[in-house]
């Protein structure tokens, strides 16, 4: 289980109250499922399934009895007087059950959250991160951006990852230094595509009003 997410990161989630060392099996299914969003996120919506309990008794049920063959929690070896091709057969259907379960919940999760992001809202801070970037090279502007497609892929401990793409107009000037004897600058206009990624603000992880673009990839298409 300790390969779903590291302890730390666990730990510095919003909903994390253990106070014991060794964090417990509930807590690394939690974050599997929801990452770091607080449990206030899912009040009012349907994202899970099952309900958290539930997936964690499912869990549990299934831990229990890999612990019982193999080695666990050093690893998913199997006990040498358990090595026997029907335990090996009931210690993979107990790991594809375990992921099974963590998948389709955190699926779920995804899709409900997918369903709040603010199409509006995104797009202004890409338009704002593509300016700061037209602002540094001085020589083109990236104009009436579009949006195709978005949706959250993942979540981490501090919030929500999207990734989005789209298009847009690209302004390029060849003659970017400063225009002598008022002569205007030459336009050439074309047609890019984009695609990126943002994630919601750390201290506001399910605020689907503000974004912070981490990366923005433009490609020319004539």
């Amino acid at each position: 289980m300790n390969s779903i997410a590291h302890q730390e990161k666990i730990k510095s989630c919003v909903w994390f109250t253990e106070t014991h060392e060794e964090i417990s099996i509930s807590s690394v299914v939690k974050y599997a499922i929801q990452g770091g969003l607080p449990d206030s996120a899912f009040v009012n919506t349907t994202a899970y399934s099952l309900k958290l309990d539930e997936v964690i008794s499912i869990i549990s049920k299934e831990m229990e009895t890999l612990k019982s063959l193999t080695s666990l929690p050093d690893s998913f070896l199997l006990k040498e007087t358990y090595a026997t091709e029907s335990n090996v057969e009931i210690a993979l259907s107990c790991l594809l059950k375990i992921i099974e379960v963590i998948q389709f919940n955190s699926n779920e999760v995804i899709k409900g959250l997918s369903e709040q992001i603010e199409e509006t809202s995104l797009l202004k801070s890409i338009s704002s991160y593509a300016s700061s970037i037209d602002q540094s090279y001085k020589r083109h502007n990236l104009t009436h951006l579009q949006l195709r497609n978005y949706s959250v892929q993942g979540l981490n401990d501090k919030g929500i990852i999207i990734e989005f793409e789209g298009e847009g107009d690209f302004e390029l000037n060849p003659l970017f230094e400063e225009p002598e004897n008022d002569i205007e600058l030459l336009q050439i206009d074309h047609t890019i595509i984009f695609s990126g990624r943002a994630e919601t603000l750390e201290d506001e992880p399910f605020n689907f009003s503000y974004y912070k673009v981490t990366d923005l990839y433009t490609e020319y298409v004539g």
